[in-house]
């Protein structure tokens, strides 16, 4: 099953690069990449970026079978010469800020606990598509929006949100869903800016 991103990656870069990360960089997960021991990745890791530190999620795995957990890797920080920071997961009133918990959220369409776990409003960025001018003929033109095939949209319905639109911020209203008269019932997402 493929992941579904909560983030573009390139949205991604931007918000690690904005909390002071200076280098970023990404690796494709593949089904040859899932077969690298966890012993050999943190070779790689010092080897080819010169690694001195280490900071993880005291829940992190790596490697192979997730064999590369913190007890793991502790157990090699000698040999390896890294420093090791398990960091505590972020609690929000019972729930732990994970992509799972997030999916979770934004999958039932509970915004308020997605924005709150992600420290910031959840935002969908994509390219304005031509759609079939009905909105506009009905009064209430939209912006279609094309995503990024694996991008996690929130559960069907009509939110009331923001669009930015060449550094403009505007009030609009954003529809996810199906349109079973039309498209073959694809998904959609939707913008009406208001005014």
């Amino acid at each position: 099953t493929p992941i579904v991103a909560l983030i573009p990656l390139e949205e991604r870069i931007s918000l690690i690069h904005q909390i002071g990360v200076d280098l970023v960089y990404p690796i494709a997960f593949t089904s040859e990449l899932s077969l690298v021991k966890a012993r050999d990745f943190l070779q790689t890791l010092k080897k080819c970026l010169s690694m001195t530190g280490l900071v993880v999620g005291s829940d992190f795995a790596m490697g192979h079978k997730r064999e590369g957990n913190v007890s793991f890797l502790r157990s090699l920080q000698a040999e390896f010469d890294f420093t090791l920071e398990p960091m505590n997961l972020l609690d929000n009133a019972g729930l732990v800020a994970s992509s799972t918990a997030i999916r979770t959220a934004l999958g039932n369409g509970d915004i308020e606990t997605v924005n709150s776990l992600l420290g910031r409003n959840f935002n969908l960025t994509g390219t304005v598509s031509t759609g079939h001018g009905r909105g506009k003929g009905l009064g209430f033109p939209t912006a279609n929006l094309d995503l990024p095939l694996q991008q996690a949209i929130p559960k069907d319905g009509v939110y009331a949100t923001y669009a930015y639109v060449e550094g403009i911020l505007y009030k609009s209203v954003t529809s996810v869903g199906t349109r079973p008269t039309f498209d073959n019932g694809e998904r959609a997402v939707e913008t009406h800016i208001l005014d």
